[in-house]
């Protein structure tokens, strides 16, 4: 009897063990994927290269705060489908929308998503090997976005966050539905802005290290400040006495700054990086500061020059452009920026918009035209509980972890105020006063 060569039965070898694998595909776990979670004994590369999806589905648009976690409208979309577009991988969320795929094939991914009256599509882009990745997904009408996105090396510590900032104070933010805890050291490369634009609203990409609770990065690009909240500037009175600062406008990309004077003394550093006093303001420019009629290294001690840009967290300002006077005249007080929607606080005066800052200092005698400094409040970020609520709306008063928030017919409500109660927890975006107390400029109920 003749030998059947073993090149002949290597084919039919490979092709029974495919056709075992296919047989024990098994769909009885209504929010497991379709084909088998568990490793077997048989497919172990499967399961050590293969990278695990997971998130939740929701619906809604986004409020006027683009995003912000806690004050969107977003609502859980129910009990939804997700498959992996090209391939047999398809799981069923809880009645959340939440859903986990395993064993997902690396690359781009476009997963389709199918729910009551809807059927639409995202797509995910480079899913690497042993990752673990985690998103908030946004279905408006007949379009779907990720709103927020972690991606965890199973390999390594690495991870990468990409979100909405929802809290920043001290150089620690909180990115995202996720809400995911991000560290930015002095070291962090920023690209897209600085480091006085990482603010609430702000939408950012994150990467570096993680202790297992909290990300610190290496480089953080900022995509979008479309929805930043600004801080609150100031404007100080021209005088002999200093009158009471006007306070700007909520500012969109940061807490803009306008300053003219007499430089002190001779700048340091070497063009175009240099470093000037204008009184007791200091001022930092870049290779992106425009000069205009004096070159940079025309700048020098006793020069009158009009600087605008940008405050830094040291106080600073990062100049976008620098303008030297022909004239020595008596220099303007520093004006409040001007907000995407309020207008420019008056100089000198009570501003028909906004708060009023607080009393500015002495300034010097009048006849040399000296600027008398307006105190300039700082914005901040409250979340917590409300304490008892007094007064009446608009113009109502009450305490968010001990600290005292006043509003009043200029607040922005993203919740009504008649709807506010006791003990509902809130975020509030204001300005801090010298009492301690803020003035809120906006107030929402956290969902």
């Amino acid at each position: 009897m003749p030998r059947t060569p073993w090149s002949a039965l290597v084919p039919a070898a490979v092709l029974l063990a495919f056709t075992t694998a296919a047989c024990s595909k098994n769909t009885a776990n209504p929010i497991a994927p379709s084909q088998s979670s568990t490793p077997t004994a048989s497919t172990p590369a499967a399961a050590t290269t293969g990278a695990t999806v997971s998130g939740a589905v929701m619906t809604g648009a986004a409020s006027s705060l683009a995003g912000l976690t806690g004050f969107t409208s977003l609502v859980s979309a129910g009990r939804v489908t997700v498959t992996v577009t090209g391939t047999s991988l398809s799981v069923v969320s809880d009645d959340n929308g939440n859903f986990v795929l395993p064993n997902v094939p690396t690359g781009p991914l476009v997963l389709t998503i199918t729910g009551s009256g809807f059927s639409v599509q995202v797509t995910v882009p480079g899913v690497g090997s042993n990752e673990q990745l985690k998103l908030t997904i946004r279905v408006a009408g007949n379009s779907a976005t990720i709103d927020d996105s972690r991606r965890e090396s199973l390999t390594s510590n690495s991870v990468e966050v990409e979100g909405v900032i929802s809290s920043a104070s001290n150089g620690t933010l909180v990115v995202g539905r996720l809400n995911t805890a991000v560290v930015v050291p002095p070291t962090a490369v920023i690209t897209g802005g600085t480091l006085a634009d990482l603010l609430v609203g702000a939408r950012i990409e994150a990467k570096g290290t993680s202790d297992g609770t909290t990300l610190t990065a290496t480089s953080v690009k900022i995509e979008s400040l479309s929805g930043a909240i600004g801080s609150t500037g100031a404007t100080g009175a021209t005088g002999a006495t200093g009158a009471t600062g006007a306070t700007g406008a909520t500012g969109t990309a940061g807490v803009e700054k306008e300053i003219k004077g007499a430089v002190v003394a001779k700048p340091t550093g070497t063009c175009p990086a240099i470093t000037f006093m204008i009184g007791t303001q200091k001022v930092v420019t870049s290779a992106a500061t425009e000069f205009e009629d004096a070159s940079c290294s025309g700048i020098a001690a006793g020069d009158i020059v009009e600087v605008e840009g940008v405050t830094q967290t040291d106080g600073s300002i990062l100049a976008r452009e620098v303008s030297k006077e022909d004239e020595e005249d008596g220099d303007d007080g520093p004006k409040g920026s001007t907000g995407a929607t309020g207008s420019t606080g008056a100089t000198g005066s009570t501003g028909s918009t906004g708060a009023t800052g607080a009393t500015g200092a002495t300034g010097a005698t009048g006849a040399t035209g000296a600027t008398g400094a307006g105190a300039q409040s700082s914005q901040v970020t409250l979340s917590g509980s409300m304490g008892s609520i007094n007064g009446s709306c608009p113009a109502i008063s009450f305490t968010v972890n001990g600290t005292k928030v006043t509003t009043s017919n200029s607040t922005s409500f993203i919740t009504s105020c008649s709807k506010l109660s006791k003990d509902d927890v809130v975020g509030v975006v204001g300005t801090k006063q010298s009492d301690g107390s803020v003035i809120a400029s906006q107030v929402g109920k956290k969902s």
